[in-house]
């Protein structure tokens, strides 16, 4: 064989055996450019829940008829003879100016009036407690609601509010009555304990032990 043959021979030897340990760095992950590319799983997303506005509002507590609602202000107009009036404003009624919102609570026995679902357009069934009765709009958001010898009507009235009104009207919620059945507001209350002379500040009056003194 001549020096030329011998050269292509050599090349071509050399050439299988240099395809051949590509081939085997390949399957085996030796040669850089088959490394394997491993994919970052993608990050998280965490839902921003919807904060809740209601939680820094004011509550008004009843404790003689056994119910609360919130508002973000407001002013105690009446709260005897089975009718609460709540407002962010002083002045007649007629009409509610922008940025201003009625809220009155009705309490009546069974047997005096007919149903308050009358009151109430677009009804929804709506239960609480031992409650039933609707909710809906009338010349405001309306929330009715009946037992077997009662009935509330909730009515709250807004204007250049947005979805206050049905804000407010979301927070009302029965609690236990008080034997005081003295109306509660949310107010920083002071009160001493005679005994131990401790002096503590109560969320409102009525959670003041009966045994302690208001300051």
């Amino acid at each position: 064989m001549s020096d030329k043959g011998k050269i292509y021979l050599v090349l071509i030897i050399f050439g299988v055996a240099l395809a051949l340990y590509l081939i085997t760095a390949s399957s085996r992950g030796r040669f850089p450019f088959s490394k394997n590319i491993i994919s970052s799983p993608a990050p998280m997303v965490t839902p921003i829940p919807t904060p809740d506005e209601t939680l820094n509002w004011k509550t008004y507590r009843n404790e003689k008829y056994g119910f609360e609602i919130k508002a973000p202000k407001f002013i105690v107009e009446n709260d005897d003879l089975s009718y609460v009036r709540l407002s962010n404003f002083i002045g007649p009624t007629e009409g509610i100016d922008e940025g201003e919102y009625l809220i009155e609570v009705f309490l009546y026995n069974k047997n005096q009036v007919s149903s308050c679902g009358v009151q109430v357009g677009r009804e929804n069934p709506v239960s609480m407690g031992t409650y039933t009765g609707y909710k809906g709009r009338s010349m405001g958001e309306v929330l009715c609601l009946e037992n077997s010898d009662k009935q509330i009507l909730i009515s709250v009235i807004s204007s250049g509010l947005g979805d206050i009104s049905s804000q407010i009207l979301s927070t009302f919620k029965f609690i236990e009555p008080n034997q005081s059945g003295q109306p509660c507001i949310q107010v920083i209350t002071p009160a001493r304990n005679p005994e131990t002379g401790e002096i503590r500040d109560f969320p409102t009056p009525c959670d003041v032990p009966l045994s302690w003194e208001k300051i």
